[in-house]
């Protein structure tokens, strides 16, 4: 990797320690890196390799709605939710570049699910984004969204298999709310936490995240 290639990838993980969403993990574990700013860690994602891309509210992890990871389920498009179920799910955000162009992004971040809407094919949810503030300028606190743009966060206490060495995952960036995808690269603590290289970090920077945050989904 070049010199400038190198130096955007470390700016990279410094600016997902930068961003709106920073400081807001639910955590079981240990985290030791911080999250993103949307649009420039974005630019920079591009520079480095031509690659696809805290406390939580008072009530929001209370361990009783969540439905348990499986990757059938984070596959499938016919998956039930639950008002209450604790999920990963993709957003489209508007990206405003310096030279005053607005593109759309698809990013993954947390949420619950807040309401059911429809039945059978026409069933849609309404998620909510549980770190929305009117301040941070960083989308509605309320989406709709289908399963097919959903990945559930396993119940806290689940027991979870041991991922092997090089699966790519969807995991959550330490002390971020959003979800990057990362190659799992060993395991801690009997399995309860996740050593992982997150997409266009330096090879070798390796980031632990709870087993629980890090689902069986490609993004």
């Amino acid at each position: 990797m070049s010199n400038e290639l190198e130096a955007a990838a470390e700016a990279t993980s410094t600016l997902r320690g930068n961003g709106t969403r920073a400081s807001h993990l639910e955590t079981d574990g240990p985290a030791e890196s911080p999250g993103p700013s949307q649009a420039e860690a974005r630019q920079i994602r591009k520079l480095v390799a031509s690659r696809t891309s805290s406390q939580p509210p008072k009530g929001f992890d209370d361990g009783k709605s969540a439905t348990p990871e499986s990757s059938e389920r984070a596959t499938r498009t016919k998956v039930v939710y639950a008002v209450g179920d604790k999920v990963a799910f993709r957003r489209k955000q508007q990206i405003k570049h310096p030279d005053g162009k607005v593109t759309e992004e698809l990013e993954w971040i947390q949420g619950k699910v807040n309401k059911v809407i429809g039945e059978g094919k026409s069933r849609r949810y309404e998620v909510k984004d549980p770190y929305y503030t009117p301040e941070s300028n960083d989308g509605p606190e309320f989406y709709k969204s289908s399963a097919s743009q959903m990945v559930p966060i396993p119940v806290e206490g689940s027991t979870l298999e041991d991922y092997e060495i090089g699966k790519r995952v969807l995991a959550l960036y330490p002390d971020t709310s959003q979800f990057y995808r990362a190659e799992v690269k060993g395991t801690l603590n009997g399995g309860t936490q996740v050593q992982l290289l997150f997409e266009d970090e330096l090879e070798g920077v390796l980031k632990t995240v709870s087993r629980r945050f890090t689902l069986d989904h490609k993004g």
